[in-house]
């Protein structure tokens, strides 16, 4: 044990396994904290921003699953880049019909 103690700091092999367990009950206790605030849909909600597109729906959609199984509140869902067609822009025709058909179906 002398050998490792001049690595260890000088605290015995006893002591640093005390150390350990006392860290991972300090660990458990702000995890169980933390777990209590996010339950607590007055201290905490969750507000997902997602794209009107088809991956970001469905990972949008996922989250609000974990979240509710969790009973953690989520109460709105921010959808960001929702393009309107202007003028005879391809780009933007193609994307508007992408979100069209995707707002028909998941939103």
């Amino acid at each position: 044990m002398k050998t490792f103690s001049g690595m260890m700091g000088g605290d015995s092999f006893e002591q640093q396994f005390e150390n350990v367990f006392d860290k991972m009950e300090a660990l458990k206790t702000q995890t169980e904290r933390f777990k209590n605030i996010l339950k607590n849909e007055e201290e905490c909600t969750f507000i997902a921003v997602c794209q009107a597109e088809f991956f970001s729906v469905f990972e949008t959609e996922r989250l609000v699953q974990e979240l509710t199984m969790n009973e953690i509140d989520i109460r709105n869902i921010v959808i960001n880049m929702i393009v309107f067609p202007e003028g005879d822009c391809k780009k933007c025709s193609t994307r508007y019909k992408m979100q069209k058909k995707i707002h028909r179906s998941n939103i």
